[in-house]
């Protein structure tokens, strides 16, 4: 997410692995890990080609 702000590729890499993680817990079951994967999906979706530092990254998904 850092390191590659503007790779297409890699953007819709993320995505893709972050809503399958969720696809998958769902489609076994497990919804409290779906819920659980829910932020990073959203995160990975948000914050995608933004200009944050790792910091402001890190202070984004403790307080939010």
């Amino acid at each position: 997410m850092i390191r590659e702000k503007k790779n297409l590729e890699y953007k819709w890499i993320s995505w893709g692995y972050h809503a399958l993680l969720l696809i998958v817990s769902l489609a076994f079951g497990h919804w409290i890990v779906a819920i659980a994967f829910l932020p990073s999906l959203i995160r990975a979706v948000i914050f995608y080609g933004k200009p944050l530092t790792p910091m402001k990254i890190g202070i984004y998904e403790i307080f939010f």
